[in-house]
């Protein structure tokens, strides 16, 4: 996608929130907060400890480890935000803080958001210098992110449009996969097929590659065998 450029890649690999693409930011932003362990913290399930009436002081290390979560929370979800954007992430107390406030400020309604992220799906394209593996989460994260809004996704659907966003490289393959879906067919048997496919072009492009290379090594191998013939010629002609 385009916003692999201009500094909107964040540094785990997700597009930064920005104007207009809140709702796939959400989606990938909370995954890594879950990878991170960290989940329960933004949402408030994992409270932070403290004392309650009269009752004891939590233990100071379980202080310290919810203390070290959630600045981890907040370093994720600052490292995901446009610098423009990070106002709320600046000035909250806590990664719960931070995240309730970006909902608030970024999260459309239901059909603002079906439409942005129509937009966007239709947008996704492929590049040829982009690998498959980073287009098929963007568009992935955006077909998660519709159905989140309570869009009704097709297979067909999705599966067409997929095919149709993939790089100029996988033009004959896509119409000739198009040609064969049938009813039964999901989205993930779909990407399957199409990382297949990849990997058939990687072989084939490594093979080239190193037919190359030996036909170049080769190279001077024959013109010294061919120079090494002509002395044999030339000593046997002086000789005789």
């Amino acid at each position: 996608m385009g916003s692999q450029e201009g500094g909107y890649r964040s540094r785990y690999g997700i597009d930064k929130l920005r104007e207009g693409n809140y709702p796939v930011w959400k989606w990938n932003c909370q995954a890594l907060l879950e990878e991170a362990e960290v989940w329960e913290i933004v949402t408030g399930t994992a409270a932070k400890p403290v004392k309650v009436g009269d009752g004891p002081e939590p233990p100071v290390k379980d202080v310290k480890l919810w203390d070290t979560k959630d600045k981890k929370a907040r370093r994720i979800i600052g490292f995901t935000v446009i610098d423009e954007l990070q106002g709320p992430v600046r000035e909250a107390q806590s990664a719960k803080q931070a995240w309730d406030e970006l909902e608030e400020l970024h999260a459309p309604n239901d059909r603002q958001r079906q439409f942005a992220l129509n937009r966007q799906l239709f947008s996704c394209k492929m590049l040829s210098t982009t690998p498959l593996k980073d287009h098929e989460r963007d568009f992935s994260a955006i077909v998660e992110a519709l159905k989140a809004t309570g869009k009704s996704m097709e297979h067909a659907d999705v599966i067409t449009q997929y095919l149709l966003s993939l790089s100029k490289e996988y033009e004959t393959f896509a119409l000739g996969l198009n040609m064969r879906i049938e009813s039964n067919w999901t989205f993930n048997m779909v990407k399957g097929l199409v990382r297949v496919e990849e990997q058939r072009m990687s072989n084939i492009a490594n093979s080239m590659k190193l037919r190359m290379q030996t036909l170049q090594g080769q190279s001077p191998n024959r013109a010294k065998r061919r120079r090494l013939l002509e002395n044999v010629i030339t000593v046997t002609s002086s000789v005789t």
